[in-house]
């Protein structure tokens, strides 16, 4: 069984309940489910390196966790400070703790696209509250389900968040005057931790929704079609064999975007990256993207693609009217292909090949500067790469915009799409652009 990598920021023990549940989920337990013992030798004769700080971590997830430890550290402070029963104390302490794993871990997993249970019914969650245009009715059509049943471990979450309230409010009436400044320093901040943790738990919905989509375009993938998924690369630093304290503190990164593609040819999948350096330090902007997805449609039209499906996170260069009304015009003008749809996924989600041919390029850019070689700028950064063995299945373009440098790029005629931060689901129809929340939604 395929393990994900991220399972190896948990402890053994949790490892194992992962383990356990997915084999149980997919009622092959009595067949394949080992003993505890023997997964936990596996793991440690297998063991990942000890973990390390973590950098560009999402966000969300950092505020969510950082919300559970601080909420620890909350309850520490009632019993010191306030004197509050020590049964209560651990009481509350192992809620939290219990609470922080099952969203860490099996909440994701819950999470489906119908399900009697409304916490893991992402049809319903993510269904516009106010707008029945872009509602789906869980009540009605083919996949018709009540939301009569709860999650023990959801309830369980709910539950500590009434008591973290419920025991603010008690110390508040037993102390009143006398620490009630600090009492209510405390609930503001316990209110603001569980809307972060409130918000992992919708973060983890969407980006289950992102992945049901990624597989879905996969899966409707014929003959002739791609899916190309976008994503501006972390500038990259300039890189040589001795680098002067001058250098140093001077660099200026470079900016360079990926373009992963996924296309059926002859009946087969191949995969393919389009590395696109610019010759300018080029604004990350609606033109610099359409840019580049006119490049990409032509490229692919000289490899047989007929229609193509975009996806990339939420970035503003992406996700504007500007991007989204630009590119029916640019296939047309491209001619011989067509584009079908443009899905959004979640932010922090979704362009994992894209990352994966990021570290394969700096990988080779690196090992050019071990070399004595220079990266100093966008022309040394396309030689180091088009020097490089590694090159199978990923394309470089050193580029230049129109209008770039000191000129400005022409300002695109675009039509103002309405509540567009809400869209995350675009077909392209003959003449008009049908929008969706969520795809299905």
């Amino acid at each position: 069984m395929e393990i994900p990598n991220t399972l190896r920021k948990l402890r053994v023990g949790e490892i194992y309940h992962l383990y356990k549940n997915e084999l149980e989920h997919n009622g092959e337990a009595k067949s394949l489910l080992l003993p505890e013992s023997t997964v936990k030798k596996m793991i440690h004769i297998c063991k990942a390196e000890r973990r390390k700080s973590l950098h560009g971590v999402d966000i969300i997830v950092a505020d969510a966790m950082e919300s559970f430890e601080n909420s620890e550290t909350m309850i520490d402070t009632m019993l010191n400070d306030f004197g509050i029963d020590k049964s209560w104390h651990a009481s509350l302490t192992s809620k939290a703790k219990k609470t922080r794993q099952y969203i860490r871990t099996d909440h994701l997993i819950h999470a489906k696209e119908y399900s009697s249970i409304v916490d893991h019914c992402w049809t319903y969650a993510l269904s516009d509250p106010e707008n029945t245009a872009f509602q789906t009715d869980c009540s009605a059509g083919g996949m018709a389900h009540t939301h009569s049943r709860v999650c023990d471990r959801c309830e369980a979450h709910q539950t500590f968040n009434g008591d973290m309230r419920a025991t603010l409010e008690d110390l508040e009436k037993k102390f009143k005057k006398k620490k009630l400044q600090e009492i209510a320093v405390m609930r503001r901040d316990w209110y603001d931790w569980e809307d972060k943790i409130d918000k992992l738990k919708a973060h983890q919905l969407r980006s289950a929704k992102a992945e049901d989509d990624r597989q879905w375009i996969l899966a409707g993938i014929s003959e002739g079609d791609a899916m190309v998924t976008l994503d501006f690369a972390m500038k990259h630093t300039p890189l040589q064999g001795r680098e002067t304290t001058t250098d140093w503190y001077r660099q200026r990164g470079m900016p360079w975007h990926v373009s992963h593609v996924t296309a059926n040819i002859s009946g087969e999948f191949h995969t393919h990256a389009l590395i696109h350096i610019f010759d300018v330090n080029e604004r990350q902007d609606s033109a610099t993207v359409t840019a580049v997805i006119r490049h990409v449609l032509e490229f692919l039209k000289k490899h047989g693609i007929k229609n193509v499906i975009f996806r990339s996170d939420q970035a503003g260069a992406y996700k504007s009217s500007s991007t989204i009304s630009s590119i029916q015009a640019i296939a047309k003008e491209v001619g011989g292909i067509s584009v079908s749809g443009y899905y959004f996924s979640e932010a922090q989600a979704g362009k994992g090949p894209c990352d994966r041919t990021s570290a394969i390029v700096k990988g080779v850019t690196r090992s050019y500067a071990d070399a004595g070689g220079k990266v100093l700028n966008p022309q040394e950064f396309f030689h180091a790469v088009k020097t490089s063995r590694h090159r199978e299945g990923i394309s470089y373009h050193l580029v230049h915009l129109e209008g770039s440098g000191k000129d400005k790029k022409p300002k695109l005629s675009t039509s103002k799409i309405p509540d567009m931060s809400k869209m995350n689901s675009f077909t392209f129809e003959e003449k008009n652009v049908r929008l969706h929340r969520f795809r299905l939604v």
